[in-house]
């Protein structure tokens, strides 16, 4: 995979000269032309650049509000936090550009618990990936995978387990083929978490560990990948624990002292 590697080479090389400048319009557009690559290769160096922009680039840059520490919180307050763009700037910007837009509102809508707003945007986004094949989107480092994902996630949350199976399907096939290295640890912790909420909890145990013979998560997507583990792997002990209840508790009887 020469041209993986070389775009990933050169998506951290060009950062890299960009920091050394100090420059921050060099910096954004750096961060702009190779967003997606970043964030799933180099992902403690984009945080680093960031960390240095002004708050008016970050601003006006979907991907850098969507990982932004800041974000997580505002969009649990009462405070809108909606990433916005101006109809004649959304004209101006590039399929990638768009796709992370409408991902960044997607995500920041399900995090703020506006569970309407997140299935509007799940629907828009989904109606952009279904326009039309993209060589952004449909290159083997793409995030199609992770788009299909985020479109299962929301309607998980959204209580719509079908639906949600029928995405996290497409994701894990998506993610089997993509290069990002935890892509099908991610996909297919979130389908156990997905079956273990429908109560397939067969399929749920199985799905997970599926999901801990990946390879281990990167630091993208490492609290999203541990903390859907260990959801469904509660789930999980939950169902278990139902099923043999009685059982534990005789095992436990003869050591209860009774006050």
């Amino acid at each position: 995979m020469p041209g993986v590697v070389d775009e990933v080479a050169k998506a951290r090389a060009d950062l890299e000269a960009a920091l050394a400048t100090r420059d921050p319009q060099l910096i954004e557009h750096t961060l702009v032309s190779h967003a997606w690559v970043l964030y799933s290769w180099h992902y403690d160096l984009l945080m680093q650049a960031i960390a240095g922009l002004p708050s008016s680039v970050i601003e006006r840059q979907p991907l850098m509000r969507l990982v932004h520490p800041m974000t997580p919180i505002l969009a649990r307050t009462s405070r809108p936090f909606p990433p916005f763009v101006a109809a004649d700037e959304a004209r101006q910007l590039s399929t990638e550009e768009l796709d992370l837009l409408a991902l960044s509102q997607l995500i920041v809508a399900r995090l703020s618990g506006d569970e309407e707003a997140a299935l509007k945007c799940a629907k828009r986004l989904e109606s952009r990936i279904l326009q039309g094949r993209d060589d952004f989107r449909d290159r083997r480092n793409g995030p199609l995978w992770y788009l299909w994902l985020q479109l299962g996630s929301t309607r998980l949350v959204a209580g719509d387990t079908s639906r949600a199976l029928q995405d996290l399907s497409t994701a894990a096939k998506l993610a089997a083929l993509t290069t990002v290295p935890d892509a099908e640890r991610l996909v297919r912790g979130r389908t156990a978490l997905t079956l273990a909420v429908r109560g397939s909890f067969a399929e749920a145990e199985r799905a997970l560990a599926e999901a801990l013979q990946q390879a281990p998560p990167t630091q993208a997507h490492v609290r999203a990948s541990l903390a859907t583990e260990r959801a469904a792997a509660a789930l999980l002990e939950v169902e278990t624990l139902a099923e043999d209840l009685d059982a534990r508790l005789a095992e436990l009887e003869p050591r209860v002292e009774v006050f």
